[in-house]
């Protein structure tokens, strides 16, 4: 080795070492924690809560254990507990709420971690769960940990946080699924098994769309409550407020206001939210218009009027579209064409939306613009396949022109080739 190359590997050594001592730093300048010495050798329950707050956000926010158990986590000795007047080990579950609040309702402490949001207990303490907690004294229901976990807490967006959007249902379903631990309060134990079916789950986990509604989007976070048989035509409208609009305009509002119903649950359900179709306007299965309203009423000969107009435009919808396909087959620029249908397909939107106002007229207002324009698609779609059509027998002809033109050329070329031969 050439005493280049020595030098060369001491500046490296020297180097590589000057960057763990400056790697090394941080940590020794971090704030100590001497709760993980002694919990990170206690068996696999010690283990299993070590690795938990690790992967949580309060270990990546700088939060230690004493800053929930109390304590003193500069102290290597079992006097870090025992000494430590502060010290409250595992909370009482009715003291779970007040113990996180003291941070997360704490606007000024909040604040460095960007969170906008600390009305949590104070909505916690109007709910259903935190009356029967802090009131009652029935350590059953949900408390803060029930929800969001205990020592491995993660941030709601994060994909793998008991309560990001997707895994919500599963976390309320941990009791609201169980009937022998919700037995003592009468509630159904159904809730998940139908929105499992329902055409909200099949939106969120199915096919990922996050705007779907999970159990909180109804009923509430911390505030949790059964949203309440006045409230729940405005607990829906939250999401479709269009509809809720409309709804209001109905006769069916003004028979709700008097007697309660009918209910947006009455028609489409409530944990298993099934998918909307125009047929729920004639019949009379579970939840289509007869269901309710006698063969031969008004109600229902003003449904299935309705029913008729919407088909009626979707029919007429579909064969246009069918039209304008052919034409762009043919190579025919309708581009216009297929813009101005898609304002047709908005009225076929409206005018099922529409429908909850119970009104042929207002469902009519909407249909008849729709069909106008496409009568005046159907007429330039009908133009381009014409023009289509005749360029495509032109080209014919001068195809069979120089086919001709060609077949004359070769057979004057072949006689002059044989006289050319026999001469």
């Amino acid at each position: 080795m050439t005493k280049g190359t020595r030098c060369t590997l001491i500046c490296i050594a020297i180097c590589a070492l000057a960057a763990s001592l400056m790697v090394a730093a941080p940590a020794q300048a971090a704030a100590k924690n001497s709760c993980l010495d002694c919990h990170s050798y206690m068996g696999r329950a010690s283990l299993r809560v070590v690795a938990e707050w690790k992967d949580g956000i309060h270990a990546k926010k700088g939060i230690l254990c004493t800053d929930c158990h109390g304590g003193n986590s500069t102290d290597p000795t079992m006097g870090a507990m025992r000494k430590a007047p502060d010290f409250k080990g595992a909370p009482k579950k009715q003291d779970i709420p007040a113990l996180c609040a003291k941070c997360h309702a704490d606007p000024k402490y909040m604040r460095q971690f960007n969170v906008s949001s600390m009305s949590q207990f104070a909505e916690y303490k109007q709910s259903v769960h935190g009356k029967r907690l802090l009131e009652q004294g029935d350590v059953k229901v949900a408390a803060c940990t029930d929800c969001h976990g205990t020592h491995g807490i993660r941030a709601k967006n994060d994909v793998l946080s008991s309560v990001y959007k997707t895994n919500i249902p599963k976390t309320c379903a941990k009791c609201h699924a169980d009937p022998r631990y919700m037995a003592p309060y009468g509630i159904p134990t159904n809730q998940y098994s139908d929105y499992m079916k329902s055409y909200h789950a099949q939106k969120l986990l199915k096919e990922g769309d996050l705007s779907a509604p999970v159990c909180s989007d109804c009923h509430g976070t911390h505030g949790a409550t059964p949203p309440g048989v006045k409230e729940v035509p405005n607990v829906c409208g939250t999401c479709h407020a269009r509809t809720q609009e409309y709804f209001e305009q109905g006769g069916h509002a003004a028979a709700f206001r008097k007697t309660g119903t009918p209910r947006c649950v009455n028609c489409h359900d409530n944990h298993a939210i099934i998918k909307p179709g125009d047929d729920m306007l004639v019949g009379s299965s579970a939840r289509h218009c007869g269901s309710c309203h006698k063969e031969g009423s008004p109600a229902l000969g003003e449904a299935t009027d309705i029913h008729r107009l919407i088909q009626g435009l979707e029919k007429d919808y579909n064969q246009a579209a069918a039209a304008l396909e052919r034409a762009e087959t043919a190579n025919m620029d309708v581009q216009d064409q297929v813009a101005e249908l898609e304002n047709a397909r908005t009225n076929l939107v409206s005018a099922r939306a529409l429908q909850h106002t119970v009104s042929t007229g207002k469902v009519q207002e909407a249909i008849t613009p729709a069909l106008a324009t496409i009568s005046s698609v159907n007429k330039a779609a009908a133009v381009a396949l014409d023009a289509s059509h005749r360029r495509n027998t032109i080209l014919l002809m001068m195809g069979l022109v120089v086919i001709f033109t060609a077949a004359v050329l070769y057979w004057k070329w072949r006689l002059a080739y044989e006289r050319w031969i026999v001469g």
